[in-house]
């Protein structure tokens, strides 16, 4: 009797399966969801760009970017790579004040400039060793 009446309980407090058609309607509802969200996330994706415009300049999204980072010219390395390390530094850093100056960057042309200034004076240090 026992037995009976803890299976009686049991059987009422477990979860019974899912039949076959349970399963396909979650299936099929999961589906109808996710198709639902990729076109809404579309629709978002089409009015953000049509907000934004296709004709707006590369100019305006470098002004948002809160970095700059000047690029070397590999023409210039290879030339100078004969060049005493000093010097080729000397190049690269006049070619990075150049690029800020033309991107509006003055904080990062004080800050070359100055680097510039150090390299000159070990440049001329080395120099004057070198002829001592």
């Amino acid at each position: 009797m026992y037995a009976i009446h803890l299976l009686q309980n049991y059987s009422i407090s477990t979860r019974r399966l899912p039949s076959d058609d349970d399963v396909q309607r979650a299936r099929e509802e999961r589906i109808r969801l996710l198709e639902e969200r990729n076109e809404s996330e579309r629709l978002a994706k089409v009015e953000l760009a049509s907000r934004v415009g296709p004709l707006d300049s590369p100019t305006r999204v470098k002004t948002e970017v809160s970095g700059w980072r000047p690029t070397v010219d590999r023409n210039i390395l290879v030339q100078a790579q004969e060049l005493n390390p000093l010097v080729q530094q000397v190049y690269q850093v006049t070619e990075y004040i150049r690029q800020a100056r033309i991107a509006g960057r003055d904080d990062e042309v004080k800050s070359l400039e100055n680097n510039l200034k150090e390299l000159e004076q070990a440049l001329n240090n080395a120099q004057q060793t070198f002829d001592s």
